[in-house]
């Protein structure tokens, strides 16, 4: 191994490349030469896109134990689960009609761990050869893409793997629509820690995203919503774990197609697995007439299993509908069979990321005493604009997820 140069040590991995590499296709795109030593011996790192669903199902807790090294640590197994199981279709590109994920996972490792390992030993897994970075794609149509979740371990950085995983994930696309058909490349929350990053591949930032919280007591006090100024309008919330009659409800189809005018992308596949989540609720408020309901505000309530915080959004329709919603949040009863949640946590914050929408931030912030957490951009490649009636699109569904 005489040709091999030491290009960095970053304990416990010597980082090699080897300068006279016939495979090496660009060193400051791929650089497909870098090498990791470990005590099993020197390998190749290699991106992988994770579609096997055996390798699926232990996924969340691999990604989990990476993630717990990062600045995400908070993303425990549940969170990643939250992520992963959106799925539904065929990806027709693959011969062999794998089922496609509407959330795609790319990760890298080192070349032993290229097939699949779903039990650790002391020889060989999870334990032995952990992820040392991951990237999540989000399909939305055939020429619609977001991206999220970069991560990198501490021990593994400095080797421009978040460059090899973003560029995987952006090349490795389902067949587009037509061959004229214009790519979006969407992050619906890019952070500091991140931006230069993006910056460098061309991204730009063309929308402000504002995370929101307030203790749910405070809110209380602050809340002054008469319940009998609007009496055409109903409130309603569907309990956790949703049977598949709510799903053909009038309702639920108003609110994908508000959805999908709010954000300009068809996410019914994700809303849909989410919607049946055991923490998941939906609230949505109403117009009353003889021709029937009409949606005019909706939201998902998100209360992981452990949580003491309900996640709002997407939040949809009229921002003039906010504090109504925000009311029926808080005065949920949640011993209540009928909309309570399947959270094991008393219900003590909740929180939103708001699109833009400064005049909401504003009100949220100055009238009812929510406090910005952060601050933060939206990027789609080369600045394009973010499609859909952004007026529509009030809060987001997840950072990941836009």
């Amino acid at each position: 191994i005489s040709s091999i140069e030491l290009i960095g040590v970053d304990a416990p991995y010597i980082i090699l490349t080897n300068p006279n590499a016939s495979n090496v296709i660009s060193k400051e795109r791929v650089r497909v030469a870098t090498m990791v030593t470990t005590s099993a011996g020197v390998s190749a790192v290699v991106v992988r896109k994770v579609v096997d669903p055996q390798e699926r199902a232990g996924l969340a807790q691999r990604l989990a134990e990476l993630s717990s090294t990062t600045e995400m640590k908070a993303y425990g197994v549940e969170q990643w689960q939250f992520l992963l199981n959106a799925a539904g279709g065929i990806d027709n590109s693959n011969d062999n009609d794998i089922k496609r994920h509407a959330v795609t996972p790319f990760v890298v490792v080192t070349r032993e761990t290229t097939t699949t390992t779903t039990t650790p030993n002391k020889d060989q897994g999870q334990a032995a050869n952990p992820i040392l970075g991951c990237v999540l794609r989000i399909d939305y149509g055939a020429n619609d893409f977001a991206y999220g979740m970069m991560l990198v371990s501490p021990r593994a950085r400095g080797q421009g793997l978040a460059r090899k995983l973003l560029t995987a994930a952006m090349e490795q696309q389902p067949q587009q629509q037509s061959p004229d058909s214009t790519v979006r490349h969407i992050l619906g929350t890019c952070t500091e820690l991140g931006r230069p990053f993006y910056e460098k591949v061309g991204y730009q930032r063309v929308a402000t995203v504002t995370r929101m919280t307030a203790a749910v007591e405070d809110l209380k006090q602050r809340l002054n919503v008469d319940d009998n100024a609007n009496d055409d309008i109903r409130v309603s919330i569907t309990p956790s774990g949703s049977s598949s009659s709510s799903l053909s409800s009038p309702l639920w189809s108003q609110f994908l197609a508000l959805d999908k005018q709010a954000t300009g992308l068809d996410r019914s596949t994700i809303l849909t697995a989410i919607h049946d989540y055991d923490y998941v609720q939906t609230l949505t408020i109403s117009k009353q007439s003889k021709e029937g309901d009409t949606l005019v505000a909706a939201a998902l309530l998100t209360q992981h299993t452990e949580s003491s915080t309900v996640m709002v959004g997407p939040l949809l329709g009229d921002a003039s509908y906010v504090p109504r919603l925000l009311q029926a949040v808080v005065l949920v009863d949640p011993k209540n069979p009928t909309t309570g949640n399947k959270s094991n946590a008393v219900l003590e914050e909740i929180a939103l990321i708001v699109a833009d929408h400064a005049d909401l931030v504003r009100q949220l912030h100055q009238e009812l005493g929510f406090e910005i957490a952060f601050e933060l951009g939206a990027m789609t490649l080369e600045g394009r604009p973010l499609p859909g009636r952004r007026d529509l699109y009030l809060g987001l569904l997840h950072p990941t997820l836009g």
